[in-house]
């Protein structure tokens, strides 16, 4: 057997051969080995967050804005979240490498979740014909995913729709091996922060809101999850979650023209999440998953200076999808299709808007503006068909074919219905 000798004292836990020289000394002896490895390539524009790595990193509010806020590649909008608002639970816009935040595209397991109605604008100001909107559907409760990918630059050819980045958020899948349930609560409120607030901001922010901006003096945060992971048959289970953010914020319920405080009351902001997927192993070549997605956003608020002028604005989303892997002798087939329904809305108490030039509202009297404008809603139904191609690598005569890349066949025919309507409450 041919051998190799090598001088020097190797320390190795594996059996190694003795040789002896013409000294009667002991030289360890290795059988000559070839070693085989991939050469990594190094892949940039990406970065993908796993469950694990979701539980290690501080993600504020849970949402994947929070996730993404230490990404180099990503920027929040530096007025939407400050010292003055601590309170607002709802996704902060991100722009990456500049892009405009509606730029982005927000997926869920491949399927398109990005909010094209109305995203430029998340003004929370009282209107008849101009609705809040936001770029992601759906406000996913990260601590419910099993991973995230961010891509950034070079992003595989199977995404398109977006001149930004992409962000792909995967569901967790059922395992055999882990049944379990897990319980989830944390909290923070105002009474443990100390803001340090300008001189001249401190009057508005005291009140709650100065027009159209709206801060939290006094609010207290509590989030809830449940998640579950069960077999129901040989080879089928479900896994499933369940999430409620809640902050309570408290401002003043009317400012007379004079500066006159008269009451506070509590508003609510609440974002509710629940996500499952049914998956079946019908053998080894067919896999499928059912997917069922649904997250709802409330928030309320008030015009401090017109009485009677409490509204709701918010967010539902809700969709399914069904995705069959194939294992086929040559390659992996992959098949989605998908419908999910979005829809942002404003709901105001009244539907009436007028002017008294002489009201009473507690023990503030005077002329006054009250009412709100009814209900104005917008929605768009998304339909999608995908199919992903993996190859294996292959023989042809004397060539060993590797392919890196997967053909991708995607017909999102999105928005085949977008409605627009303003009712009276």
């Amino acid at each position: 057997m041919k051998r190799v000798l090598i001088p020097g004292v190797i320390l190795c836990g594996a059996d190694v051969a003795q040789a002896v020289d013409d000294k009667n000394m002991y030289m360890h002896v290795f059988e000559e080995m070839t070693v085989y490895a991939p050469v990594p390539v190094p892949v940039n524009g990406n970065t993908h967050y796993t469950s694990e790595s979701i539980e290690r990193l501080p993600t504020g509010n849970g949402n994947i804005s929070d996730l993404l806020r230490t990404n180099p590649a990503v920027r929040m909008d530096s007025t939407q979240s400050t010292s003055l608002n601590q309170g607002d639970i709802r996704p902060e816009k991100i722009s990456i490498h500049g892009a405009s935040p509606y730029q982005n595209a927000y997926l869920i397991d491949g399927i398109s979740a990005t909010n094209n109605l109305n995203p430029a604008n998340e003004s929370d100001a009282s209107s008849a014909t101009n609705i809040s909107g936001m770029s992601q559907g759906y406000y996913l409760d990260v601590s419910l995913l099993d991973n995230v990918t961010l891509y950034d630059s070079f992003v595989p050819v199977e995404f398109g729709r977006f001149n930004g980045g992409v962000i792909d958020a995967k569901i967790k899948r059922f395992n055999a091996d882990d049944s379990s349930v897990k319980l989830g609560y944390r909290t923070t409120r105002s009474d443990w922060l100390t803001s340090h607030i300008d001189e001249n901001n401190k009057s508005a922010f005291n009140q709650g809101s100065s027009g159209s901006t709206y801060y939290s003096p006094d609010f207290k945060k509590n989030f809830y999850t449940l998640s579950f992971n069960q077999e129901l048959a040989d080879n089928f289970g479900v896994t499933a979650g369940l999430s409620r953010r809640q902050s309570d914020i408290t401002r003043a319920d009317y400012v007379s023209n004079d500066g006159i405080v008269a009451g506070r009351a509590q508003y609510k902001n609440v974002i509710d999440t629940a996500l499952s997927k049914f998956t079946w192993f019908a053998s080894d070549r067919f896999t499928h998953d059912l997917t069922l997605k649904y997250t709802g956003s409330s928030r309320d608020y008030n015009t401090s200076t017109f009485p009677q002028s409490d509204r709701e604005m918010g967010n539902k989303s809700y969709g399914l999808a069904w995705d069959m892997d194939t294992q086929l002798a040559w390659a992996k087939l992959r098949t989605t299709v998908g419908w999910d329904h979005i829809s942002d809305y404003t709901r105001h108490d009244h539907d009436i808007w007028y002017t008294e030039l002489s009201c009473t509202y507690g023990d503030i009297t005077g002329r006054c503006t009250r009412g709100g404008l009814g209900h104005i809603s917008q929605a768009v139904d998304n339909y999608t068909f995908k199919t992903r191609l993996d190859w294996q690598k292959f023989a042809v005569g004397m060539f060993r074919i590797n392919p890196t890349s997967a053909r991708n066949t995607s017909i999102p025919m999105r928005g085949l219905n977008a409605i627009t309507s303003l009712n009276p409450m």
